[in-house]
């Protein structure tokens, strides 16, 4: 691709896609680091801007849609390109770059002289590239030339027709960050939930430390709601003699059937985590 003109400028304050990857770095590196404070003072940074609904949750969705995408063909990429920078066109201007300065403003009181901005970010060119096209789709006043807004987009397309794209697992930016995070967790909840924890109850906290890294509910819902519906079976259906034929058990164990299926996961807390916990052994005393 040939060079932008120099009119081309990038602000990575500003730039929503690489903000959140580098809120992402600093909780992996405070963790490793053992600085649990700072790690939480992150986490609420990135939950407080970027949890679902939130303006800049809407414009790092559309970062996701071309760093999570990969398409055979340019016509399709130039679709994607389209496609995210409409979405962007009727985006409020204001309100993103008030949520920005709010942002810029916590993370300079928070981190004050951490050097937090210097984070190599990997494919640091399709985040500007993006932000470009997203800023330049809701500027009235056009600022790129037309040369330089079909070189970026040029760019974005080889990114979303390129083979073999990393997936995206904050965990393994650094091989060290899963074990570290993995083992905070578990000493945390060691020291709430008495008993060595299972197979599926560490698989569980596995998923719950990916979402506190990533911010990202999905998986870790996708999974708590397959183990409901084991625990659901398991209190369910009893088949041990000695369990059904205690009245005092099985009532204690029908007020639990009706308390899981009232359980919520609106919204993730370290809480339900532990109720979820709870629940695994439960159900794996019960089938055994």
């Amino acid at each position: 691709m040939g060079k932008l003109s120099k009119n081309f400028r990038t602000n990575k304050k500003r730039n929503s896609g690489l903000v959140y990857e580098m809120l992402v770095h600093h909780i992996s590196r405070c963790l490793v680091e053992g600085k649990k404070g700072d790690a939480q003072k992150t986490v609420a940074i990135s939950k407080k801007y970027f949890a679902e609904g939130c303006p800049l949750r809407q414009e790092l969705d559309l970062f996701s849609a071309v760093l999570k995408t990969n398409v055979k063909s340019r016509d399709s990429a130039q679709k994607i390109i389209d496609s995210i920078c409409n979405t962007s066109s009727a985006m409020n201007s204001r309100v993103l770059d008030e949520q920005k300065s709010r942002l810029i403003k916590d993370i300079n009181y928070t981190f004050k002289q951490e050097s937090f901005y210097d984070y190599k970010i990997p494919n640091y060119t399709i985040y500007a590239s993006v932000q470009t096209l997203l800023n330049e789709a809701r500027n009235k006043k056009k600022s790129l030339s037309v040369t330089d807004r079909v070189k970026i987009e040029e760019s974005v397309c080889d990114y979303l027709t390129k083979e073999n794209k990393p997936k995206d697992d904050p965990l393994k930016i650094n091989p060290n960050y899963s074990n570290t995070v993995y083992s905070f967790l578990m000493k945390r909840f060691h020291n709430k939930y008495e008993g060595k924890l299972n197979e599926p109850q560490k698989r569980l906290l596995t998923k719950y430390a990916v979402y506190l890294i990533s911010n990202r509910q999905d998986p870790l819902k996708e999974f708590i709601l397959k183990e409901a519906d084991r625990i659901k079976n398991s209190l369910l259906c009893i088949r041990d003699e000695s369990i059904s034929k205690d009245s005092d058990l099985m009532n204690k164990i029908s007020e639990c059937r009706k308390k899981f299926y009232s359980f919520s996961l609106e919204s993730i807390t370290e809480q339900k985590i532990l109720e979820v916990l709870q629940y695994m052994r439960l159900a794996e005393e019960i089938e055994s």
